[in-house]
C-alpha cells in the first residue's frame, strides 16, 4: 500500500506541472522558469509522505519568503563595437603606389598623407594636354583673325561701291547740264560728247565695284563655311581646358590623404601595386575615430517598441572580463530591415548605443553584448514566475502561515526574464510565499512545509 500511495503522491506531482505549464500563456510566452532544487524537494516530499506512518497526511509544500528589492525589465542583445566616425580610403587613379607612410595603429590627422602613388606619366599628360590646348586655342585665335580681315575687304568693297555710285550719279547729272548747253548752243558738241563719255566710265566702274563687293562678300562666306570658328570648335576648346584642369587635379590627388582624425584600423595598400589591385577591392586605408565608440545592433520589431533614445544601457565583451562600461541609446533607424539568416520574416531595426566610458581594452570590431534598461523600479516585491496561481483571470500569492494556506489576491507590476512585482496591501514582508502552488490550494487548508527556500532561481534562456 505505502508504493501505491508514492505512486499517486508522484502523479499528483505531475499534474500539478502540467497546470503551471498552462501559466506561459498569461505570462507573455515567459520561458518557464526550471528550479532543479524545488523538484527535488517535491520529490523528497512524496517519500516522506510515503514513509509516514498511517493516518491523515497534509500537501507537503516549498516556500521562500518574500522581499522587496530592484526589479528590470531589460533587452539583451549582441552588436559590434565599432568607431563613432569611418573613412574607408580608396583612389580612382591607376597609378603605382611608390610610398606608404603608415602602419596599423598609427594614429594621423585629418590632411595627413598616408601614400603617394607615382606621378611621372601623369605629369607627362598634363605636359601633353597643354600643348594640345595650346595648338587649339591658336588655331581658334587665328580663324577669329581671319574672318576680321575678310570684313574689313567687305567693308572696303562696299566703300568702293558707294564712291562708284557718287561719281556716276555726278556724271549723269553733269550730262544733263551739258546736253541742255549744247542745244543752246552755249557749248561744241565735243564738250557735250565728253560728258556723255564721262558717264558711261563711271558708270562701268559702278558695276565693277558692285561686283568687288558680290566678290568680297562670296570669300567672307566660304571662309565662315571652311575655316570661322563653330560652336563644335568653342565646346572643344572647353573640353581641352577641363581635360587639362582634371589632371592637374589629379596631381594633387597621388598624395593620397586622411578625410578624418583617427587611428588607422586596416592597410590593405602594397608597394608596387595600382589602387585597383589591391586585394579583394578592400579600400587602401581604413581611418576610425576610436577615441569616442559606439555599438551597433539590431533589435527585433517586436522589441523596438519599447526602445527609445536617451535609455542606459550596460555593454559586456570578453575583452572586458567582468567588468562593463555604461552605454546609452543615441540613434533608432526610421526604417527596418530583414533579418539577416534564415527564412524568416521578421523586420529589424538598426540602433546605435554611444559608449560613454572609456575603457582602453575595448576596441573596434569586438563582438559585444549589451542590456538595455527599459524600466526599473526600486524596493518592491518581487517573486518568481512559478509563485504565482492564475485562475479565472485573476492572480494570488499562496501564503503559508503555521502550516495554514492562504490566498491572496494581486496585480502584477513590472516583469524581468526571471521575476516578476506583484503588488497588494495584504502583503508583507517575509511572508511566507508557496511556489507552484496547486489550482486546489484553498484558504485554510493544512500543509506540511519543508525548509524555506532561499536557493538560487535559474531561469532557462
Amino acid at each position: 500500500m505505502g508504493l501505491e500511495k508514492l505512486k499517486n503522491r508522484l502523479k499528483k506531482t505531475s499534474e500539478q506541472d502540467s497546470v503551471q505549464g498552462e501559466k506561459k500563456k498569461f505570462f507573455k510566452g515567459k520561458k518557464k522558469i526550471i528550479i532543479p532544487v524545488l523538484i527535488i524537494a517535491i520529490l523528497g516530499a512524496s517519500i516522506f509522505a510515503w514513509s509516514k506512518s498511517k493516518g491523515e497526511q497534509n500537501p507537503m509544500v516549498t516556500t521562500m519568503p518574500l522581499t522587496k528589492g530592484t526589479i528590470e525589465h531589460s533587452l539583451s542583445i549582441t552588436g559590434k563595437i565599432e568607431g563613432t566616425d569611418s573613412a574607408e580610403i580608396s583612389s580612382s587613379l591607376n597609378y603605382e603606389i611608390v610610398q606608404i607612410n603608415v602602419k596599423e595603429g598609427d594614429y594621423v590627422e585629418k590632411g595627413q598623407v598616408l601614400a603617394v602613388l607615382d606621378d611621372k606619366d601623369l605629369k607627362q599628360e598634363i605636359n601633353l594636354s597643354q600643348k594640345d590646348l595650346e595648338l587649339a586655342e591658336l588655331q581658334y585665335k587665328e580663324n577669329i583673325d581671319s574672318k576680321s580681315k575678310l570684313d574689313t575687304s567687305t567693308a572696303s568693297a562696299t566703300i568702293s561701291v558707294n564712291q562708284s555710285q557718287i561719281e556716276y550719279d555726278e556724271a549723269k547729272r553733269q550730262l544733263e547740264i551739258k546736253k541742255a548747253l549744247f542745244e543752246s548752243g552755249a557749248i561744241p558738241k565735243e564738250e557735250y560728247t565728253q560728258a556723255e563719255i564721262s558717264v558711261q566710265k563711271s558708270e562701268i566702274a559702278l558695276e565693277l565695284a558692285k561686283d568687288g563687293l558680290r566678290k568680297a562678300k562670296l570669300d567672307v562666306q566660304k571662309t565662315i563655311d571652311e575655316q570661322s570658328p563653330k560652336a563644335s570648335d568653342k565646346k572643344a576648346l572647353e573640353i581641352k581646358r577641363e581635360q587639362l584642369n582634371q589632371k592637374q587635379q589629379d596631381l594633387e590627388k597621388v598624395y593620397i590623404k586622411s578625410p578624418i582624425s583617427g587611428t588607422v584600423t586596416r592597410v590593405n595598400a602594397r608597394l608596387g601595386r595600382t589602387p585597383q589591385a589591391s586585394d579583394d577591392n578592400k579600400p587602401l586605408f581604413v581611418v576610425e575615430n576610436l577615441s569616442d565608440l559606439r555599438m551597433k545592433v539590431s533589435i527585433s520589431e517586436f522589441d523596438i517598441g519599447s526602445i527609445k533614445a536617451g535609455l542606459g544601457a550596460e555593454i559586456s565583451a570578453d575583452v572586458l572580463g567582468s567588468d562593463k562600461v555604461n552605454a546609452l541609446v543615441y540613434n533608432i533607424s526610421p526604417t527596418g530591415e530583414p533579418k539577416e539568416g534564415g527564412n524568416s520574416k521578421e523586420m529589424v531595426i538598426p540602433v546605435i548605443l554611444d559608449i560613454v566610458d572609456e575603457d582602453p581594452r575595448l576596441i573596434a570590431g569586438v563582438t559585444a553584448s549589451a542590456k538595455i534598461m527599459i524600466e526599473q523600479k526600486d524596493n518592491v516585491f518581487k517573486v518568481p514566475y512559478e509563485a504565482v496561481l492564475e485562475e479565472d483571470g485573476k492572480n494570488y500569492l499562496v501564503i503559508e502561515k503555521d502550516n495554514v494556506l492562504k490566498r491572496v489576491a494581486v496585480e502584477l507590476g513590472l516583469e524581468s526574464d526571471v521575476e516578476l512585482e506583484v503588488i497588494s496591501s495584504e502583503l508583507k514582508e517575509n511572508d511566507s510565499v508557496v511556489l507552484s502552488p496547486d489550482p486546489s490550494y484553498i484558504d485554510g487548508m493544512k500543509v506540511e512545509k519543508m525548509p524555506e527556500m532561499g536557493a538560487e532561481i535559474k531561469a532557462e534562456n
